[in-house]
């Protein structure tokens, strides 16, 4: 294995990891917190994507994966939309 391709696995693995804290936090903190407001929420969604956006995205090819990338783009994409905790709690 060269150098190159150890730092692309490196940094597949980071992004995956990365992908995995995001979605699992914002599931659990949508599970455990009996009083979540919308505030809260987006509050939580954008302390854990700034770990996020500083790492660059890479292709991805398992279908799990991806279907993990499509959750995390869809909960970033809640913020847009005029949805009430509860409905977003039910589509997360």
């Amino acid at each position: 294995m060269d150098n190159n391709s150890k730092y692309d696995n490196a940094k597949r693995t980071k992004y995956i990891r990365l992908l995995e804290r995001f979605v699992y936090s914002i599931s659990g903190h949508l599970a455990q917190a009996e009083d979540t407001t919308k505030e809260s929420f987006f509050k939580k969604v954008k302390k854990q994507y700034r770990f996020l956006e500083k790492q660059e995205p890479v292709l991805l090819y398992k279908q799990e994966l991806l279907h993990l990338e499509k959750v995390a783009q869809a909960i970033i994409n809640l913020e847009n939309t005029n949805k009430n905790i509860e409905d977003i709690k039910d589509e997360v």
